[in-house]
């Protein structure tokens, strides 16, 4: 069986080109999404490297079969296992749970994938047949996958959604006069996360101040953020408002709520012509109450 002897690296540089361009592409995706997108993104780079590594295999063995070091039998016994590690890959990367809007990504990703384990079969079948298509083949599908691979980075999704307030607390429940309110926000944003959260509030009526709120619990994708309202005097009304923003820059504003601080002294006529009005009450039904005893 006669081999051609010509010494044609295209397919293993341009596979340790394809390697090299998983790394950097990698390094520059890592945009701070979402936890679910960092896990996503974290299995999909892991399987990059897999593949990354199994392509300078498949390309030192191109090199070696080129360069008559090593045999059909050999080249082609040698594939098998390859060829079944990107078969188990693809299976890996089709089993993923991928985040909410990135399906484009994802249908790309696979496509890459796909091309890769396309592309050893065709080396595979160069190494049985000898046969210069089946090389020609490989390298188009290798291009092709390095095509693909460069239009991931534009498959990223805008994140346009505002984060989502779930929940505000305040603590003590009751405003107490001259002692500081302190508020709780529970947020969520599933995409960028949330960048910082303020506190705005109005005293009767005047300017609005602004006061940063730090993360207290969770994370940036979903935790309680704090931030307190000074302490205010008897007779004042208090509005107030919580400001999320995410990493995007999307931003939502809670519905304004308010509270007041009464003085206690305003209370007591209150409660003296309540008390003298349930004294005289007490004592007129009192009064008959005994009549009727008596008359009994």
């Amino acid at each position: 069986m006669i081999r051609k002897m010509n010494f044609d690296l295209s397919i293993p540089r341009l596979l340790i080109l394809f390697s090299i361009g998983l790394v950097v592409v990698f390094s520059i995706v890592d945009l701070g999404y979402s936890q679910q997108w960092t896990d996503y993104k974290n299995e999909v780079d892991s399987i990059f490297r897999t593949m990354e590594n199994l392509n300078f295999k498949v390309g030192e063995l191109h090199k070696d079969y080129t360069q008559n070091k090593t045999s059909s039998e050999e080249a082609i016994l040698r594939m098998k296992p390859l060829i079944e590690e990107y078969k188990d890959i693809q299976t890996v990367a089709e089993e993923l749970v991928l985040p909410m809007q990135w399906e484009n990504f994802h249908d790309a990703f696979l496509e890459v994938v796909k091309l890769n384990v396309e592309s050893t079969e065709e080396i595979s079948l160069y190494f049985e047949t000898e046969d210069k298509v089946h090389e020609d083949e490989s390298l188009s599908l290798i291009r092709l996958a390095v095509e693909k691979f460069q239009q991931l980075i534009t498959l990223i999704p805008d994140d346009t959604s505002p984060p989502e307030i779930l929940d505000i607390s305040r603590i003590p429940s009751n405003s107490v006069e001259r002692q500081p309110l302190e508020l709780k926000v529970n947020t969520t944003d599933i995409q960028t996360g949330v960048m910082k959260a303020f506190l705005n509030y109005s005293v009767n009526d005047g300017e609005w101040r602004i006061i940063g709120m730090r993360l207290d619990e969770g994370s940036n994708w979903k935790g309680i953020w704090v931030g307190s309202i000074p302490a205010q005097p008897p007779d004042t009304n208090v509005r107030y408002e919580i400001v999320v923003v995410d990493a995007a820059g999307n931003v939502i504003r809670s519905s304004t709520q308010s509270y007041n601080l009464i003085n206690p002294m305003n209370t007591i006529p209150i409660l003296l012509a309540v008390s003298i009005i349930v004294v005289i009450i007490l004592i007129r039904y009192g009064r008959r109450f005994i009549g009727k005893i008596s008359s009994n």
